[in-house]
């Protein structure tokens, strides 16, 4: 299981509690991190607060992680499994919080489209951009991150358009790059470039076919990394 790089006591959460895919409806709630103790992460309770009915829900909990050049948000999903109506923070100083238990390692989020997956083989998505086809990464209902040939001219702040295909259904999309990078120095991987882009403009029955494949290919996944 993987720790919790960036989290500590007293940086800030944002607790995911709820999604709707197809509304593109998101339940997110601040909280600040207490503690850090093996599995398990203490946090306040967030604003609006979290009803006694929660225990046992599964949740994801994110951060931002800052390095030198941005930041990239990271979480995991969890059960919370207590709430502390006095918890302890100093010897004249008691607060309300709740425990969530890690089940998951830690990936990246974009919490505003929530949950990038990384699609297999067999997932049923495809993606081209500017006529050619590209390895994805990850992706979500806001975008994406791929893989390509370094001759595809893909940059950052460039606007691209493309095909997505999902379960045979083929849709165009345009994008945004937001930045671009090129593969770590083997000489395997020395015609080949990263990049992250952001949708825009999406057909709504795009949007709403992609949240709807979002959605089930990671309730998959965290089935098969809760009980595996």
């Amino acid at each position: 299981m993987a720790e919790f790089p960036g989290a500590r006591p007293g940086s800030t959460s944002d607790i995911i509690v709820d999604v709707d895919f197809s509304q593109e409806r998101i339940d997110v709630r601040r909280a600040f991190i207490y503690d850090v103790i093996e599995k398990c992460v203490i946090l306040s309770q967030p604003n609006p607060p979290l009803a006694n009915r929660y225990i046992g829900s599964k949740v994801a909990v994110t951060y931002l992680i800052k390095n030198e050049d941005d930041a990239a948000r990271y979480g995991f999903y969890g059960k919370i499994v207590e709430f502390i109506s006095e918890y302890e923070l100093s010897s004249s100083d008691t607060v309300a919080a709740i425990v969530v238990e890690q089940k998951t390692d830690i990936t990246e989020f974009n919490v505003r489209m929530h949950f990038r997956i990384k699609p297999g083989i067999d997932s049923g998505i495809t993606l081209s951009a500017l006529g050619s086809s590209v390895n994805i990464i990850d992706i979500s209902i806001g975008g994406a991150k791929i893989s390509f040939s370094k001759n595809l001219g893909i940059e950052p702040r460039k606007i691209v358009e493309g095909k997505i295909s999902i379960d045979g259904n083929v849709f165009s999309y345009q994008a945004k790059v937001l930045r671009a990078w090129d593969a770590p120095g083997t000489q395997k991987d020395a015609n080949l470039r990263y990049a992250a882009m952001q949708f825009f403009n999406m057909d709504k029955k795009l949007d709403n076919l992609l949240g709807k494949k979002v959605g089930q290919i990671e309730r998959e996944q965290r089935f098969k990394e809760m009980f595996p």
